[in-house]
């Protein structure tokens, strides 16, 4: 009886080995993938990263029915040895409904050109002179694009595989505009992937409970912001190469003239290294 019991374990082994292509206890090539985040590469590359970036602004009601969307898509460029980031276009865009009704947009002059390094701290009211007051979703592109470069710069080293990191947290100022206090940012390295050809590690963030103020000109909204959201970021090199963006807004508007009304908005964005 033995014997037969040994043979039958002996051939369900040999079955696993073969429908695996690899004796038991071998490593695969995504086990080795997925061990570790490999050393960053010594040479950096010398093309600049260009990217398109994409938020779609969608106002709805407590039942989702959306009531009017904003697009705003920019172009931007990254130097890899400087660090350097430099803004091409940004376009604006609106229509009542849903974004497939999003049709026409109108360029945005004042964000051209626009450029800084990793020195640069953009919540200053100076950083964002040249900007009009009512301008926060332009300001949104360089908030994010900064958050993601900063995930990687000073968490990518840290991660390990399924263990979430917290990322430092606290009040950030809005440009002049008001404050955002994060509660709890985190971070987790969830797989790996390919996007462009380019091996990449699959980073989640996430952060709830959120809240904020912003004081504009006529108006204040006070309230609350979930954002969550992953990264595909290339192993070695350290370079993004897409990342997803989901925000749900919450809270007040109050204005001088239409008083106090609630405000419900999605944020949904994608980040695309064109090049």
């Amino acid at each position: 009886m033995k014997a037969f019991i040994a043979a039958g374990l002996m051939i369900v082994t040999m079955l696993i080995a073969g429908a695996s292509g690899r004796p038991p206890g071998a490593q695969s090539p995504l086990d080795r993938l997925f061990a570790r985040i490999p050393p960053r590469s010594v040479a950096k590359p010398s093309t600049e990263a260009e990217y398109r970036f994409s938020v779609d602004y969608i106002n709805a009601d407590a039942h989702g029915t959306p009531s009017s969307t904003q697009r705003i898509v920019g172009t931007y460029v990254v130097n890899p040895i400087s660090g350097m980031t430099t803004w091409r276009s940004v376009t604006a865009g609106s229509a009542p409904g849903s974004p497939t009704e999003v049709k026409a947009s109108e360029h945005q002059p004042f964000i051209e050109g626009m450029h800084y390094d990793r020195s640069a701290k953009p919540f200053s009211a100076d950083f964002f002179a040249r900007f009009p007051p009512q301008a926060t979703p332009e300001k949104n592109l360089v908030w994010d694009t900064w958050m993601f470069d900063e995930f990687i710069e000073s968490s990518f080293d840290k991660l390990e595989p399924n263990v979430p990191i917290r990322f430092a947290s606290g009040e950030v100022s809005l440009g002049g505009a008001g404050s955002f206090l994060n509660k709890d940012i985190r971070l987790t390295w969830v797989g790996v992937s390919r996007r462009n050809g380019r091996d990449c590690a699959l980073v989640r963030y996430e952060a709830f409970l959120n809240t904020f103020t912003i004081e504009l000109p006529g108006m204040k909204v006070v309230g609350r912001s979930e954002f969550w959201g992953d990264m595909w970021v290339a192993l070695g090199s350290r370079i993004l190469e897409f990342a997803t963006l989901r925000e749900e807004v919450v809270g007040n508007l109050t204005s001088g003239q239409a008083g106090t009304q609630a405000i419900h908005v999605l944020r949904v964005g994608y980040v695309e290294r064109t090049n």
